[in-house]
C-alpha cells in the first residue's frame, strides 16, 4: 500500500501500545528519515540486508537518524552458508576439511559461543575432547 499507508498503520500500532515499529522494505534514505520524523516518540527498528531494498547503511548512520535497533542478521547467515558450501566442497574434493581449520571453530569454541560460556556445559566440554584416529572421530576422556 506504500509508504504513507505504512506510516498510518504504524501510528495505529503505537496508539494501541506497540513499543517499537519496523518498516520492511523502505527504499530510500529519505524514507528512513521520514519514518522517524513522523513517529518521533517511538523506538524504530531497521533490518538492512546486503542487496535488499532498504539502503545498507552503517549502524552509526541509522543511530544518527534515530533508529534504536539495527539488526544485520541476513549477511551473517548468508556468509555462514557460503562457508558451509566451501567446507562441503573441500570435503567432497579432498575427503577432509583439515585445510580449512582456520574457518572452523574448535568444539569448545562452538559450545562457548552457542551457550554463552555456560560454566556447567564448559566443564563437560573440558572433561571430554575429540581426537582424530584413522579418518574417524572418537570421543575420549581427557587424561587428568
Amino acid at each position: 500500500e506504500g509508504f504513507d499507508r505504512a506510516i498510518e498503520r504504524a501510528k495505529a500500532y503505537v496508539e494501541a501500545g506497540a513499543d517499537m515499529v519496523f518498516f520492511d522494505g523502505i527504499e530510500t534514505v529519505e524514507q528512513l528519515r521520514e519514518a522517524v520524523k513522523r513517529l518521533p516518540d517511538t523506538m524504530h527498528f531497521v533490518h538492512p540486508s546486503e542487496g535488499g531494498k532498504t539502503p545498507f547503511l552503517s549502524a552509526q548512520e541509522f543511530e544518527a537518524m534515530g533508529y534504536k535497533t539495527a539488526i544485520y542478521i541476513p549477511g551473517n547467515i548468508r556468509a555462514g552458508f557460503k562457508i558451509m558450501i566451501r567446507v562441503l566442497q573441500e570435503l567432497k574434493e579432498k575427503g577432509t576439511t583439515a585445510a580449512l581449520s582456520d574457518l572452523i571453530p574448535t568444539l569448545p569454541e562452538q559450545f562457548e559461543w552457542n551457550l554463552g560460556g555456560d560454566r556447567e556445559v564448559m566443564d563437560l566440554i573440558n572433561k571430554y575432547s575429540v581426537e582424530q584416529r584413522d579418518d574417524a572421530f572418537w570421543w575420549r576422556k581427557k587424561q587428568q
